[in-house]
């Protein structure tokens, strides 16, 4: 995967981001199939044994090949984005329409937390200190049915506490337009760089039975051998 990252970015300019390692993770944990009994656990966005599945890279290589998105309408059969999200910006959003019914969906928001030195003072010492405090932006990540009758209706979202992923995973999501919303809920006055990957499946059609033509039965009676 990084490889063809790699060459992606020699390129094509707009695929410079692509050996990026926050696409990449994403890129990989989209591309991740669920085994039977894979479930989250409220409040974090991965199965507690499982993670966010077992590695398939066929489906991370599609997904990093079909990316970058070139804008916020974006193809749901596969693709990612990098983006270096300002300060003051809170909420990006993307869309999508499935004209038919899917069987799966599965989207990655991945981004790192920051370990930088700073100098600051200790009040009650009075002395300076190098403070090495990691900083780790909140972000959400939220499934919004645009086309839902009454409205939009989320209708899926990941709000973890403690990591720097969220995921969101349907295992049936019928056609319609739909909107993928990644809000930041930090109070870090600092811009923030985070990748979204996502990829989905079409539900597999129900095939008629082929008919066979079987030879025609021979009557055994005439047979000398009986």
């Amino acid at each position: 995967l990084i490889e063809t990252a790699d060459r992606m970015a020699a390129s094509d300019e707009r695929a410079r981001n692509a050996p990026r390692a926050e696409v990449i993770k994403a890129v990989l944990m989209a591309g991740a199939q669920k085994r039977d009994g894979w479930q989250r656990e409220e409040h974090r966005p991965l199965d507690k044994h499982l993670g966010a599945g077992f590695a398939r890279f066929d489906h991370s290589y599609r997904i990093l090949t079909a990316g970058p998105a070139s804008t916020r309408d974006i193809d749901p059969l596969g693709g990612w984005v990098f983006v270096e999200q300002p300060a003051g910006e809170r909420e990006i959003a993307y869309e999508f329409e499935l004209t038919e019914t899917v069987r799966e969906l599965s989207v990655i928001l991945t981004w790192h937390r920051r370990i930088g030195g700073s100098n600051r003072v200790i009040l009650r010492e009075g002395r300076p200190t190098w403070d090495t405090t990691p900083r780790l932006a909140n972000f959400d990540l939220e499934l919004i049915h645009l086309d839902a009758g009454v409205g939009p209706v989320a209708i899926e979202e990941s709000r973890s506490r403690v990591d720097n992923v969220e995921h969101i995973y349907r295992r049936q999501l019928d056609r319609g337009r739909y909107r993928l919303v990644v809000r930041r809920l930090d109070a870090i006055h600092e811009p923030w760089d985070f990748a979204l990957a996502w990829r989905s499946h079409a539900a597999a059609q129900p095939q008629e039975p082929e008919e066979i033509d079987e030879p025609p039965v021979e009557d055994e009676t005439d047979d000398p051998a009986n």
